[in-house]
């Protein structure tokens, strides 16, 4: 009898836990649904009729969305790379699409995108990063190319600008028939490997920010101001250029990876990190007009960040300044789990944190305790606050796009709580990562960055509403 007793006991409880696991599945099923439908409802079915597109320009090649700009015509603007791994065949690649998707004709090819391949006998393999359009739709595109007497050896990186008509034409108006080689050397400097960022000021003249390979010595953070023409303002700190290293003693490397420019107060700032005591410290340099350092901001004009409970690392990738003259930058922070998650800093005009924002100044965000990272930072016309980049799925990474409200707490009106994660894109199921996003005016928002697709990654654009 005890034995039957025992059976039926058992039994029970066989039936109650396989309820409660058939409950379990079709309650996640149902959240997966209704997540997929939330993705589905914040893309933008009028682009492309799916909300996303890819590109490549070879068949057994990579390409990658380094930036995206909007123009005053609406068009979106993405520059990038593309090539084949594992040969010299690597070029730099603008491409200019309708906001519905549809790649524009009449720029460079027909096809709506323009390759930008070897300069001339021994300059070549240009590789570009960062975008910004003049007032009458002038695309200025920055970042190095190699030269080299021989490119199968590979060959020197030195910064260089280019800059093309709205038709895709070089603007021969600008240095050299629209290219400018940054090849400046004087007692400092021995070489100008990259330009990161650049931003044009109210008289559209260029802000560029790179790296400089100071004699003797490791990086250190340059910013030069650069005429319409090309040449080099000399009333910028009367030559034209600026070095910066946050921290002199240390002699380390310092990296610059975004500017901004204040039009409103005269300010520049550039973000990135330089290498402190014990680890990288996120670090905002703060100059005047006319290039000297402004020293009414942080110390004699700089800014640092170090997560002192962790003391790991900490990057700026991107800056902005928001119509109450405070700093915002994206980037990321190495974790006490040795990982690194999404940081959003706020700083006041005097390079003191904003405790205002999220109580201490800034925000993390960290998606499932695996590698997390911001890549653009911008401000919607509702003083929100989107930051693009990837995250970890603990199995590959994936698209994200935060929106935060002014306070620095989510705005969780946004796609999934203020978070919107994609994957998938060009249909590997492998990498998918944003390094840049802009928002056009009716506040729709684009990303773009590489996802994984067969052997290589694609460039994607995602528009999303807002």
């Amino acid at each position: 009898m005890k034995d039957k007793f025992k059976a039926k006991d058992m039994l029970l409880k066989i039936l109650i836990y396989s309820i409660i696991s058939i409950l379990l599945a079709m309650l996640i099923i149902n959240f997966q649904k209704l997540n997929a439908k939330n993705l589905l409802e914040t893309l933008d079915s009028s682009f492309n009729k799916t909300g996303y597109l890819t590109s490549y320009i070879i068949e057994d090649g990579y390409s990658t969305g380094e930036d995206i700009a909007i123009d005053n015509e609406n068009n979106i603007i993405v520059i990038g790379a593309a090539g084949k791994p594992q040969t010299t065949k690597h070029f730099a690649v603008i491409w200019k699409f309708y906001l519905n998707g549809n790649p524009i004709q009449y720029f460079g090819n027909s096809k709506g995108y323009i390759i930008i391949d070897k300069i001339s006998q021994n300059i070549g393999l240009p590789y570009i990063k960062t975008v910004c359009l003049t007032k009458d739709n002038k695309i200025l595109v920055g970042g190095s190319v190699a030269v080299s007497e021989n490119f199968e050896l590979g060959g020197s990186a030195y910064g260089s600008i280019f800059k093309f008509n709205p038709d895709g034409s070089y603007d021969k108006s600008f240095a050299n028939n629209g290219f400018l080689l940054l090849n400046i050397q004087d007692n400092q400097i021995q070489r100008i490997p990259e330009i990161n960022s650049i931003k044009l000021d109210s008289n559209e003249k260029i802000i560029a920010v790179g790296n400089a390979f100071i004699k003797n010595k490791n990086k250190d953070i340059i910013i030069l101001r650069i005429n319409p023409d090309g040449s080099l303002d000399k009333t910028f700190n009367n030559k034209g250029y600026i070095t910066l290293n946050a921290f002199e003693q240390m002699d380390m490397d310092d990296i610059a990876n975004s500017v901004a420019v204040d039009n409103k107060n005269n300010r520049i700032y550039i973000t990135g990190y330089s290498r402190g005591i014990n680890a990288n410290d996120m670090v905002i340099c703060c100059l005047k007009s006319d290039g000297t350092l402004d020293k009414t901001f942080g110390y004699n004009g700089i800014a640092t960040f170090n997560n002192d409970s962790v003391n790991m690392g900490d990057y700026g990738n991107s800056i902005i300044v928001d119509n109450q003259d405070r700093i915002l930058v994206a980037g990321y922070t190495r974790s006490k789990r040795d990982d690194y998650d999404i940081i959003i800093w706020r700083y006041n005009p005097n390079g003191t944190l904003d405790k205002s924002f999220n109580n201490k100044g800034y925000v993390i965000y960290d998606y499932k305790n695996k590698d997390d990272k911001a890549y653009s930072i911008a401000i919607d016309n509702q003083n929100r606050i989107l930051v693009a980049g990837y995250v970890n799925n603990n199995r590959d990474d994936d698209v994200i796009l935060l929106r935060y409200n002014e306070n620095g707490s989510l705005d969780k009106s946004f796609a999934n709580k203020g978070v919107f994660v994609y994957n998938d894109i060009a249909g590997g199921d492998e990498k998918d990562r944003a390094y840049s996003l802009a928002i056009d005016k009716d506040q729709k928002i684009y990303l773009t960055g590489e996802s994984f697709y067969g052997k290589y990654n694609n460039m994607f654009i995602l528009k999303i509403n807002p």
